[in-house]
C-alpha cells in the first residue's frame, strides 16, 4: 500500500517512523458495502455465523453485528461482503473478551 499526503508543517516525519493510517475504503463509498478489516476482528458464534463487535461512537458500547464474509485479503485481513456501512468503527482487539453493550476506548497508544 503507498499512502501519500502533504508535508506536515507543525510536525518532522522522518524515514523509518511508522504510522497507523485509518482511512475509507473506495469500494464502500461506491455503496457495495464490501470492505477489508483485520481477520482478527471477525469472530463465528455456536452456529459458525461470522460477526464483529461494532462501536457506537455515542456511547463507546459494542454490538455484536452479523456479517458475510468473503476472500482472505493480504497477510491478515478479510473481505466483508455484508452487515457493515461505511463509517461504522469495528472493535479490532480483545473480540473473545467482550460482550453486547460493554464499553471500549480507542488505543491511544499507552496502557
Amino acid at each position: 500500500v503507498v499512502f501519500e499526503m502533504k508535508k506536515p508543517e507543525d510536525v518532522s516525519i522522518l524515514p523509518g517512523m511508522t504510522a497507523m493510517i485509518v482511512g475509507t475504503s473506495p469500494e464502500g463509498v461506491n455503496g457495495d458495502g464490501r470492505f477489508v478489516i483485520p481477520a482478527m476482528a471477525v469472530f463465528a458464534d455456536e452456529r459458525g455465523v461470522a460477526h464483529v463487535w461494532v462501536v457506537d461512537p455515542a456511547t463507546m458500547a459494542v454490538q455484536r453485528r452479523e456479517v458475510v464474509t468473503g476472500e482472505v485479503a493480504g497477510d491478515a485481513g478479510i473481505r466483508i461482503t455484508g452487515g457493515l456501512k461505511a463509517g461504522e468503527i469495528v472493535a479490532v482487539s480483545g473480540a473473545s473478551q467482550l460482550r453486547d453493550g460493554m464499553r471500549v476506548k480507542p488505543f491511544d497508544g499507552t496502557f
